[in-house]
């Protein structure tokens, strides 16, 4: 079988989604392996390209990247909020914010 450069793209994809919602550590794959409800040893093995992500598998990644992504707007709206309450309590309490 003739292998070409594209075809560790689905594995490098899948380990960077992995790593990005575990972080980087000497134990993502195992709770990548507990959020994907799969076994470590699959994502070890998908990971490393010696075997496919099942599209199952993907959609279930998706709805995680998805979800995820609205709970991050959310807190970053949050963030926004109590950086400009800061800001007028700052104003209030001094001549001009510590900003």
């Amino acid at each position: 079988m003739i292998t070409t450069a594209t075809d560790n793209i689905p594995a490098a994809l899948f380990a960077r989604c992995g790593t990005s919602l575990c972080g980087d550590g000497p134990r993502w794959k195992e709770q990548f392996a507990a959020m994907l409800g799969i076994r470590s040893d699959s994502v070890d093995a998908m990971a490393k390209g010696k075997s496919r992500v099942p599209p199952g598998v993907w959609k279930d990644l998706r709805e995680i990247l998805r979800l995820r992504a609205l709970a991050f707007a959310d807190l970053g709206q949050e963030i926004v909020r109590e950086y400009d309450a800061a800001v007028q309590r700052e104003l209030a309490n001094t001549k001009g914010p510590n900003i």
